[in-house]
């Protein structure tokens, strides 16, 4: 990336204050070619026709031109307009070059320095599993359910030297990779009235304890797979009406003006006048 550089004291400038109402305009037209300039390393030299895509008929180009910040110019048979004294503010296309070209030695040399089998302009290998730095990502020896807590050893991404043993099943194995039966995943504890996950399954029941992501799925499970008991429900029902009455007793009976006593009906315009 090569910077198009402006001076601080531009505004000030003779030659833009002789650009009059029109130097706004102009030093945008300046400022736009410029960079065009600096990224495609012309020295300064602008076509007519990148001018023409900010200024069609080229009048902001000819006050530029007249004040001395531009200079008619032509370039491989292309005309167009060159920067005054562009080199002065600017670097040139050898400098960025020069410079580009130390930039990637220094890399190069760094690469060979960190890996001397490694041509120096050969870009490292990635390995599979591993990141633009040559190093290889962890892999997990274990992974768990968060819903269960249960705890299953991960399949190895590449082979493992043999290493024979007893395993923690009594089994013996070789390869470096345990069998099923190593870790047994504890049972998520489905108790309707302390339901909790594999890992606090032994919290017992009364003790608030941590209340993980896993322990809420384990409840709502439970509370979806549990049948509804419609008579229940109806009990249920029939309690909040008469806590909700305050005219009833807890049978759901109420005195009536005669004497009697019938079943209350739990409507709010009897309740309004007192009966």
């Amino acid at each position: 990336m090569a910077w198009f550089k402006v001076d601080d004291g531009l505004p000030e400038h003779r030659k833009v204050r002789a650009l009059g109402r029109q130097r706004v305009a102009a030093m945008g037209l300046w400022t736009l070619c410029g960079a065009w300039a600096a990224r495609n390393l012309t020295d300064g030299f602008v076509p007519s026709e990148v001018v023409r895509r900010h200024d069609s008929r080229e009048l902001l180009a000819g006050k530029l031109q007249a004040a001395g910040l531009w200079e008619a110019a032509t370039e491989q048979g292309e005309r167009g307009y060159r920067f005054h004294d562009w080199a002065d503010s600017n670097p040139t296309r050898a400098d960025v070059e020069a410079r580009r070209e130390e930039t990637r030695k220094r890399v190069a040399k760094h690469r060979t320095r960190r890996n001397p089998q490694q041509a120096p302009d050969e870009a490292p290998p990635t390995p599979p599993g591993g990141n633009r730095f040559g190093n290889a990502l962890p892999t997990p020896l274990v992974t768990e359910d968060v819903l269960t807590g249960a705890r299953t050893p991960a399949q190895a991404s590449r082979p493992v030297p043999a290493r024979p043993g007893p395993s923690p099943s009594g089994e013996t194995w070789g390869g470096g990779v345990p069998d099923s039966n190593a870790h047994e995943p504890p049972a998520p504890r489905l108790d309707p009235v302390n339901p909790r996950c594999g890992r606090h399954r032994d919290i017992p029941a009364g003790d608030p304890g941590p209340n993980c992501r896993a322990c809420r799925d384990v409840r709502l499970s439970l509370e979806a797979s549990t049948p509804v008991d419609p008579k229940e429900a109806q009990r249920a029902a029939f309690r909040a009406a008469v806590d909700a009455c305050g005219q009833c007793d807890e049978r759901g009976m109420r005195d009536l003006p005669d004497g009697r006593s019938a079943r209350c009906d739990h409507a709010p315009h009897l309740r309004a006048v007192g009966t």
